[in-house]
């Protein structure tokens, strides 16, 4: 992902967003719009994209809102869904696109817009607190908290043993405690020099934005973003690829499963045996899954 390959584009919103682009070499292939999670950049996709485009797939992966070269806006209106989606059309029109499959990488859906409602139903459904995390990320001085506390953030983020996350992320209060104590365990043992470099990279441009993902689910942002979608419009009618990680102990694969069965109605699901940072992990066994899929659309 060569820096002569990025653009920019000012989206209707106003933001200028950074991202890599590749022309397809196949006109007849779609091209492929890949989105990243927090904390990453569009560079989390580097060991995917190579093979999309040496099939001749045209390919666009921007740095999401509030991370690399993109806008970094402090105002967590600024980072609702619906927002978010129109920024990403804009930067599809800008390239006069019709045809695009859609790769991300992130969270489950959540079952509710009510913080206590969804911890109790984590409870209930898998045995334990599944996003005690983003009250921590949602406190007005977390960003400096993280910046303060790098190597200990860096180190639950990443880990070796995806189980921390039970104990030491999902929990309320267990994330804060953590960072604050300054406490370490080993790194993903699959991380390069480089992943390491490309992690660290969200630290150069802080977290007063990306912290507002969290944000907007513990505000009456998300909630009342929610209501303009009309019902209808929940349910998925296009085809719809879950890839779910087995040892992810966050995105739990059964738990994200049930609403995704339940609004995709053209679904495929794929397992790969891993913890969340699967693009770290076995990026060519995800490649692999995703090509063929993919290739299988047929569009």
């Amino acid at each position: 992902m060569d820096a002569i390959s990025f653009r920019d584009v000012k989206t209707s919103r106003g933001f200028t967003y950074h991202y890599y682009f590749s022309t397809g070499t196949d006109w007849l292939k779609p091209t492929i719009l890949f989105v990243h999670g927090f904390p990453c950049s569009a560079l989390h996709w580097r060991k995917v994209i190579p093979v999309f485009r040496e099939k001749g797939y045209g390919i666009i992966v921007p740095d999401m809102l509030g991370y690399g070269g993109t806008d970094k806006p402090t105002e967590t209106e600024a980072y609702k869904l619906s927002g978010l989606c129109q920024d990403l059309v804009d930067i599809l029109d800008a390239h006069k696109l019709d045809k695009v499959v859609a790769i991300g990488h992130d969270c489950p859906p959540a079952p509710s817009t009510d913080f206590n409602k969804i911890m109790e139903h984590t409870t209930r459904m898998v045995g334990y607190e599944l996003f005690g995390y983003w009250e921590f990320f949602a406190e007005e001085n977390s960003p400096r908290t993280i910046d303060e506390h790098w190597d200990s953030f860096l180190c639950l983020m990443y880990p070796d043993d995806p189980l921390l996350w039970k104990t030491d992320m999902g929990p309320r209060g267990k994330f804060k405690e953590w960072v604050e104590q300054n406490k370490k365990a080993p790194l993903l043992s699959t991380m390069t020099p480089e992943d390491i470099e490309c992690a660290t990279l969200v630290r150069k441009n802080g977290f007063a934005g990306p912290v507002n993902y969290y944000r907007t689910l513990l505000t009456s942002v998300a909630a009342d973003d929610n209501k303009l979608v009309p019902q209808e419009r929940y349910t998925i009618h296009q085809p719809v690829l879950y890839v779910g990680c087995t040892r992810d102990a966050i995105n739990v694969f059964s738990y994200a499963l049930q609403p995704t069965q339940q609004f995709c109605k053209n679904l495929s699901v794929k397992e790969i045996d891993t913890g969340h940072w699967v693009l770290l992990e076995k990026p060519e066994e995800l490649t692999l899954m995703l090509l063929e899929w993919v290739e299988g659309l047929r569009l």
